[in-house]
């Protein structure tokens, strides 16, 4: 069979154990249906800043078929919503309005873009490729039990676990398909080329000049402590849900 890549692989750069048992499982289960052959790359849990603003990534992944930027959600229950809101129904009977996290996903992976950009003559060199790929952001829904009620319009560059009951029912294409599979749609495409090794190895030394950061999912302002996994954005605004590290029953919205 297909050697796929362990946590121990080259090809694997794990920056920061995740703090959350539920998005450790699923960056593994990804990891895991990867083979370990060029140009597959992967990093996990880390972040960078551009423009003063911080993004956390979950998963920037390189395979034949392009760069991804994967957002993880674990969310359990049932999930509605449109393009922009969704609609966590969770079992315990309780809602939670969030943003199509596609969106976020998206102005993360034009910033990192912007900043592969700025470093990549010197990284890839005169004789290497020109310029860095397209980055796709999509969002991998991990949980195998979870009802999708999505329009069909929010379902673009969603994607379930394969194997699960909800691809298995038809309610999203399964993460393989969408970061391994060249169908039709790339085949039919003028624009889409391949990705080779000679760019994934130039992605690799130009994040080394970057210099991605551990994630520890907190950034300290005084007292406070900004959850980095709550941000909401407005245009050149960041709002974070912020812990005080004396008191207990202390958070703001900053």
């Amino acid at each position: 069979g297909v050697r796929t890549v362990d946590a121990n692989s080259p090809r694997w750069h794990r920056v920061t154990p995740s703090t959350f048992p539920w998005e450790d499982e699923a960056i593994d289960f990804l990891r895991n249906g990867i083979s370990d052959s060029d140009p597959n790359r992967g990093w996990s849990n880390f972040e960078f800043v551009a423009g003063g603003v911080i993004s956390e990534v979950d998963v920037f992944l390189l395979t034949r078929k392009g760069a991804f930027l994967v957002e993880i959600k674990s969310t359990q229950g049932r999930l509605t919503g449109d393009q922009q809101q969704w609609v966590c129904h969770k079992p315990d009977g309780g809602r939670r309005p969030i943003e199509n996290p596609l969106l976020g996903a998206n102005r993360k992976a034009k910033r990192l873009k912007s900043l592969l950009e700025y470093r990549w003559s010197k990284a890839a060199g005169e004789r290497g490729p020109a310029r860095p790929p397209f980055i796709q952001p999509i969002v991998f829904l991990s949980d195998p039990d979870l009802k999708v009620e999505l329009t069909p319009d929010a379902r673009a560059h969603v994607y379930g676990r394969d194997g699960s009951h909800v691809t298995e029912s038809g309610a999203l294409p399964g993460i393989f398909e969408g970061v391994r599979q060249i169908g039709a749609a790339e085949t039919n495409n003028p624009r889409f080329h391949q990705l080779d090794t000679a760019t994934a190895v130039a992605v690799a030394k130009t994040l080394e000049l970057i210099g991605i950061k551990e994630s520890d999912h907190t950034r300290r302002v005084g007292s406070w402590l900004l959850r980095l996994d709550t941000v909401t954005e407005r245009p050149g605004i960041q709002d974070f849900v912020a812990d005080h590290e004396r008191n207990q029953i202390g958070r703001a919205h900053v």
